[in-house]
Formats: C-alpha cells, structure tokens, sequence
C-alpha cells in the first residue's frame, strides 16, 4: 500500500541539524601566512626610517634625543615601542621613503592590526597556537625581528609557551614522581601556584594555595585591583641538583639550580626530552604579588600519574 493511501500519513524523525562553527584554527592560517609575508618588507621600511633619523641626527646633533633608560620594565617597553615607530622622524621625510619604497611602506602600514589580531587569536586558543607552530618559517620569522618590534617580541613568547606538553615533578624528600599536563601556563611562579593547587591536600601534605592567588595566576588581576600575594609552597630547581645519593641540597645550598618565578616555563630542563622540575621544601618564606604575564591566555594543568616511594632520579648530565 503507497503511504498516501494510508489513514495516515507516517512520520519518519529526522536528525537535528548540525551545528558546527567555523574552524578558527584553519581560518587563522591566512592571517599567520600574510603576518609572515608581511614582516620582512616592514622591517625593511623601519630600517631605512631608522637610517634617515641617523643621518639627520648627524648632521644636526642637536636635535638628537639620548637614548632612555627605565628601571621600570612596563616604562621601559613602552619606551621601545615608541622609539621604534618611524614616525617620530619627519613627514615629509616618511614620504620620501615611501616613495622609494612603497612595498615596504605598505607592510608597515598594515602590520600593527596585523600583529593586534594575531595576539589575540593566539592567547584565545592553544588550537591557534599550535596551528601557528606549524606554518613553515613563521617562528623563525616572529623570532627574527622580535629584538626590533616589540609587539614581535610578545607574540614570540605566546608561541613559546608550552601547550598540551607533559612535565616530570620529582620530589626526593616525599618520595613523590608526578606527570602533569600543561597548557597555556607561561611563567615559572604561575606553574608554581597551579602545581601546589593541584598537588598540596591531595597527594601532598599541606595547605592549598587561598582562591584569590589561584584566580590571579589563572585569569589575571582586574585592572586597578590589588595583586594578591603567594607565598611558596616548593623551592622548584633544575634536576642537576640532584645528588647521587638522590637527595637535593638543603637550604641556600643549591640556589645555583633554583627557577626564578619570572622566568618562562621553557626554563625547565628536558631530561630524557621530557621537562623535569624538583621539588623541596623552601629555603625562605618567598612571597610575590601573582600576575598573569598574558591575561587573556586561560592556563590549564591536570595531574596524569602519580606514584609515591619511586625510586631515584638519574642525576641529569
């Protein structure tokens, strides 16, 4: 019997339509590949501006401004990225450049968006991230005229930080060996404050770091709110200051192998290609205000293994 003859006509239920976004991974590739084609022509551009202003530096030293230098290291880099603007040579000067070089000029007029945009594509997204990895020659190229441009030099260190890699934690008094996942964490004192998060309560004896410095190292501090204050937990140190008896040195014997909390996390050693950190109580009651180095990057960390009463470490060559 054909459906139409029936007393009713049969419902068959269809699939809810697909709802899938775009691939902002994939779209962000033609932005990454124009950056890239565009940084060697500005830099050019910046080059030639910069030897003009000397040249009218020479001839009329008077109008030479002394190079600055502040102790402030926010001060400092604002410093440099306006020192490094063409714009502070003369109109008509940039206009004879330009027209000598219009190509370049053009670069440099497209580049500042272009390195906004891709700053914040890149602290959005670890997918962004490692999709910017693997375009051939884009590191080398963000890397080689980070000492130039500033902004350069910002989006070099959101490549840097490690995503989605597995860190050794070896604490020789605990007896402890954990593995942990990170994504986004970008300093030395933010893996510090996510690490005790992580481990203190659960595997680990002692207190959690307070909420409001979990927070801070998580997702930054508002703009004109207090920084709260962290107080160590471990003293985090390279692994070549393991002993052979599998002990580390205590108290200030081993500062030449302690991590300072401003430095990236790329610090960390590799040992056996995998970063390894040790772990000890701390030398001294450390303390810093928390701060997020890039506010807009949501830093991650999850505890994979765990095994207690390990044996010792290799001492690292």
């Amino acid at each position: 019997m054909r459906p139409e003859a029936l007393p009713f006509r049969p419902t068959f239920p269809s699939a809810p339509p697909r709802t899938r976004g775009p691939d902002v991974a994939y779209s962000s590739l033609c932005l990454f590949r124009r950056l890239a084609a565009v940084l060697p022509p500005a830099a050019r551009f910046q080059s030639a501006c910069r030897s003009e202003e000397r040249k009218s530096a020479y001839l009329f030293p008077e109008w030479g401004v002394p190079p600055l230098f502040f102790f402030h290291r926010p001060h400092q880099t604002e410093w440099e990225t306006v020192r490094t603007r063409p714009v502070q040579a003369d109109a008509q000067l940039i206009s004879r450049i330009a027209a000598h070089f219009p190509d370049e000029a053009a670069a440099w007029a497209v580049l500042p968006d272009l390195l906004d945009d891709a700053m914040a594509l890149l602290c959005g997204s670890a997918l962004i991230r490692h999709a910017a990895r693997a375009i051939p020659g884009f590191l080398d190229k963000v890397n080689g005229f980070a000492d130039d441009l500033p902004k350069c030099r910002e989006l070099a260190d959101v490549l840097a930080i490690p995503d989605d890699e597995m860190i050794r934690v070896y604490y020789p008094e605990r007896g402890l060996e954990a593995r942990v996942l990170v994504q986004g964490v970008a300093t030395v004192s933010q893996f510090h404050v996510l690490l005790a998060d992580a481990l203190n309560g659960t595997y680990l004896p002692g207190r959690r770091p307070s909420l409001d410095v979990v927070e801070a190292s998580r997702f930054g501090v508002p703009c004109g709110a207090e920084p709260p204050v962290a107080r160590a937990v471990f003293q985090l140190m390279r692994p070549a200051a393991l002993r052979d008896d599998g002990t580390l040195p205590a108290s200030f014997a081993a500062s030449d192998h302690w991590h300072w909390g401003r430095e990236p996390l790329t610090a960390l050693t590799r040992v056996d290609g995998e970063r390894t950190v040790l772990l000890a109580p701390p030398a001294y009651p450390a303390e810093w205000e928390v701060t997020s180095r890039f506010p807009a990057v949501r830093p991650d960390l999850k505890v994979v293994e765990v095994k207690q009463a390990v044996a010792p470490l290799a001492s690292a060559a």
